[in-house]
């Protein structure tokens, strides 16, 4: 079966919040979010996973693709309206140690594909187009294309 993943770009003007990670020296990026459990929907996943990896409110915006990516599927959605103080929660915050770290940063949108990324490069274009109705919204939503 294959594991269904949220994806949350939480953007701030052309800034994109990204986690990231220093796992035993090797260094990536993850986009919020995680997996859906058993019984709940792609929504309340979202919700829930914005929660605990940022302690944020939000309210959850418009989707922004959906795609397969290496383990499994993956939904993002696009997160424009939040508040409160950012600070890393739930099971990120108590994996935290000098040998994993989890750190909340925020990078220039323009830059986030340059990163290495897990799950994979972001729709730019995508983002900018739900964000301002600016870039060039693509219609393919397969394989990481919008």
């Amino acid at each position: 079966m294959m594991r269904q993943r949220v994806t949350l770009i939480f953007l701030r003007g052309e800034e994109m919040l990204l986690l990231y990670r220093n796992k035993h020296g090797h260094i990536y990026y993850v986009t919020p979010g995680g997996g859906v459990e058993p019984g709940e929907t792609i929504v309340q996943a979202a919700m829930r996973e914005g929660k605990e990896e940022t302690s944020l409110d939000f309210t959850l915006g418009p989707l922004l693709w959906e795609r397969e990516f290496d383990l499994g599927y993956e939904t993002a959605f696009l997160i424009t309206d939040f508040s409160g103080r950012l600070a890393l929660g739930g099971p990120e915050q108590e994996a935290h140690s000098p040998q994993n770290i989890y750190r909340l940063e925020w990078h220039p949108l323009a830059q986030v594909n340059d990163l290495l990324h897990y799950p994979g490069p972001v729709d730019v274009d995508a983002i900018l187009w739900s964000a301002n109705g600016v870039g060039n919204k693509k219609q393919e939503t397969k394989n990481g294309k919008r």
